[in-house]
């Protein structure tokens, strides 16, 4: 772990090195190693960058014909699109478009530019994409993905969709209901590599809410924050290397918390369960958080070894400044969205004992009250650079956005951002 303690920061010219890495432990030699530390630099944090700006999400179709019958069939209605997940690897932008109602085209995408714009573009195809109601194996619900250090995506699938359409879990009946799984894709080659379906009492059928996830690549484990519609979630993890799977639940710790969160002129009430998720770049450690809630927890991963999960080690780490969608762990840090302030801040890890919020550990990164309404998934890249998607969820629920307008910057209602941080993805710990 030779960049830890060294305050995070990197020199952009060493990260872009990086760009496009293959794996590690076959490239980089003790010598680079030392040459990356002796370029290390504090942090160079910068404003944020809007890179794609949507007023509305639209596909790269394949035809014009192949709208209008997607229109047809009730499979594709434009307001009821918005993006989510988010992962950078390579340069390529990829984001999940969550099916929570119907009309729904795609889940999981890549960003491309179509005649000047932003669409998005069904990934690794349109196939796998498909609600065909005798295919399970493609992806039928993503909420959110990640790509571990040799490039392999882990998409959640939870199997079914139209979960916004719930009033009460008891009345809950899914469209298209499938088994959650886990989902891995070459980014290189959009080639499936393995799917694990999962099965209880790891999750709940018809009622587990992937919703999102971090890997431990030298593992080859995944961590998922089940967001369950009957508001008992729970951390789950899913070996895919002996396919097993355990669960962290009934735990205080996870919910369901309620509140209302003052957010850009509205009260917005919330109830629910666990949601944000990092792993600690050794490995050791799973931070997790509930969006109406203000405390930060954390869970030894070794705990997971045993089933039950006990609860063991468990350990409130404080209060975060506001409520919390995503978070992602960088080799030193962790950077969390604070939504009542239109903000994000990073809290230092150190690399023992359990981690303080104070006005020493926690900093201001960024904050825009236009452009950073609800901040929804982190990605961290391979230059040092932070991104994340602003998406104005609660205006979106409510049906209060303007998706109709001309693609322009005053108009844009989601958004995927980046700034500069100086820092590498937690995927890199075990080895960097």
């Amino acid at each position: 772990d030779l960049f830890l303690g060294i305050g995070g920061g990197v020199t952009k010219h060493v990260l872009a090195a990086l760009k496009r890495p293959p794996p590690w432990h076959q490239m980089y030699s003790l010598l680079f190693l030392v040459h990356v530390l002796l370029c290390a630099v504090a942090a160079e944090n910068s404003d944020p960058e809007t890179v794609y700006g949507f007023n509305h999400v639209n596909f790269d179709w394949p035809s014009d014909m192949v709208k209008a019958q997607y229109k047809k069939n009730g499979w594709f209605t434009p307001n009821h699109l918005a993006i989510a997940g988010l992962k950078v690897w390579a340069g390529r932008v990829f984001t999940t478009v969550p099916r929570w109602i119907n009309g729904i085209p795609a889940t999981l995408t890549e960003i491309v530019m179509k005649q000047g714009e932003p669409v998005v573009r069904p990934w690794p195809s349109w196939e796998m994409n498909s609600l065909n109601s005798s295919d399970c194996e493609a992806i039928i619900y993503a909420q959110s993905m990640e790509i571990d250090r040799d490039g392999i995506m882990w998409v959640i699938d939870s199997g079914a969709y139209n979960a916004g359409d719930s009033v009460q879990p008891s009345q809950y009946k899914p469209a298209f209901p499938c088994s959650p799984k886990v989902v891995l894709i070459s980014v290189e080659t959009g080639e499936v590599i393995k799917s694990l379906t999962l099965k209880p009492p790891a999750v709940k059928p018809h009622l587990s809410f992937l919703n999102d996830i971090v890997v431990d690549s030298g593992r080859w484990r995944a961590y998922i924050t089940d967001s369950s519609l009957d508001n008992k979630g729970g951390i789950i993890m899913a070996d895919l290397i002996t396919g097993k799977a355990s669960r962290f639940d009934n735990h205080p710790s996870l919910g369901p918390f309620s509140g209302v969160l003052p957010w850009n002129g509205i009260k917005d009430p919330s109830k629910g369960t666990v949601d944000g998720i990092a792993l600690s770049p050794n490995g050791t450690y799973i931070y997790y958080c509930s969006v109406p809630s203000l405390a930060l927890y954390r869970i030894p991963a070794d705990n997971f070894e045993t089933i039950p999960v006990p609860a063991n080690g468990v350990v409130k780490i404080g209060n975060k400044p506001s409520w919390t969608d995503g978070m992602v762990a960088t080799t030193t840090g962790l950077f969390y969205g604070a939504q009542g302030m239109d903000a994000i801040y990073r809290l230092q890890i150190p690399r023992t004992g359990v981690p303080q919020i104070d006005n020493q550990t926690q900093k201001l990164v960024a904050e825009n009250n236009h452009t950073m309404q609800w901040i929804d998934t982190f990605s961290v890249d391979t230059e040092g650079f932070l991104w994340w998607v602003s998406n104005r969820l609660p205006f979106f629920f409510g049906g209060a956005l303007n998706l109709t307008q001309p693609n322009t910057e005053a108009n844009y209602n989601f958004r995927v951002m980046k700034t500069y941080i100086g820092e590498l993805s937690y995927i890199w710990g075990g080895l960097v």
